[in-house]
C-alpha cells in the first residue's frame, strides 16, 4: 500500500536560520507520498507524465501556490511561493501529453545557488510570506539532478497549463546509467524497469535493447 504522506504547505514549519553568510533561509518540513509499486506510482493521480529527457537549465519563478501559475492581484501573500523551474529537453515520452511541457517545477529555492537572484524575485513578486528568506527543502530532501544530464521523468502534470511538478524525491527522477536497480524509501524500491515494463513489455525491451548499445560494456 502507499505510504501516506501528503503534501501539506501549511504546515511547513517556518524555522529560520542563518548561514555563514548573509543567506538568510527557511527549512521546508514535507511529508511525502511514497509509492509501493510502479503501479501505484503510475496512476493518474499519481505519475501521469513520464519520459526521458536532458536537464538543460534551472531558473526560480514566484507562483500561485494553489494554482501554479504566475500570481494574480487575487493571489494573497502567503500563496505567493517560490520554484525552481528546471529547463527540459524532452527525448521519449511513454505516457502522457509533453507536447506543451518546457520545465518541470519544485517548490522552494536552491541553497547557495544564484541567491540573489531568488531573493530579488521573491521581492519583485511580493512573496512577503517568506520574511525574505529562502525557502529550502531540507537537504535530504533536494533533487538531486545536473544540467546536461538525462534521467527517466515521473512527474504530475495538472490541468490548466501549469508546468509539472514532481511527486516525491526519491521516485520522480531515475539516473540512466543503472536501470535495473530501485530507489525510494524504505521498502518502496521502483526501478525504471518496473516503471517501463509496467507501461508494457515492449516498452521496456525496446529502452533495454536501446541502453545495452550504449553501454557494450555492461555484464549482468
Amino acid at each position: 500500500m502507499k505510504k501516506s504522506f501528503l503534501i501539506i504547505l501549511m504546515a511547513v514549519i517556518m524555522a529560520v536560520a542563518l548561514c555563514s553568510c548573509d543567506n538568510k533561509r527557511i527549512e521546508m518540513q514535507i511529508s511525502w507520498n511514497y509509492y509501493s509499486d510502479a503501479q501505484e506510482l503510475l496512476e493518474e493521480k499519481a505519475g501521469n507524465l513520464v519520459f526521458t529527457g536532458k536537464i538543460t537549465g534551472i531558473s526560480f519563478a514566484v507562483l500561485d501556490r494553489k494554482t501554479g501559475l504566475a500570481p494574480t492581484k487575487e493571489t494573497e501573500d502567503r500563496d505567493r511561493e517560490l520554484c525552481t523551474l528546471y529547463e527540459v529537453e524532452i527525448i521519449t515520452i511513454y505516457k502522457g501529453d509533453a507536447s506543451d511541457v518546457t520545465c518541470f517545477r519544485v517548490m522552494g529555492g536552491l541553497r547557495d545557488y544564484r541567491t540573489d537572484e531568488q531573493r530579488k524575485i521573491m521581492k519583485k513578486n511580493k512573496a512577503y510570506g517568506w520574511k525574505d528568506a529562502i525557502p529550502l527543502l531540507p537537504v535530504e530532501d533536494e533533487l538531486k539532478c545536473e544540467i546536461g544530464e538525462t534521467y527517466l521523468f515521473v512527474l504530475h502534470k495538472f490541468e490548466g497549463g501549469s508546468a509539472p511538478t514532481y511527486l516525491n524525491p526519491q521516485q520522480s527522477l531515475y539516473a540512466l546509467n543503472d536501470p535495473l536497480t530501485g530507489q525510494g524509501y524504505l521498502d518502496y524500491k521502483i526501478s525504471i524497469k518496473d516503471i517501463l515494463s509496467e507501461l508494457g513489455q515492449e516498452t521496456w525491451d525496446s529502452f533495454w535493447s536501446q541502453w545495452l548499445e550504449q553501454h557494450p560494456d555492461y555484464q549482468e
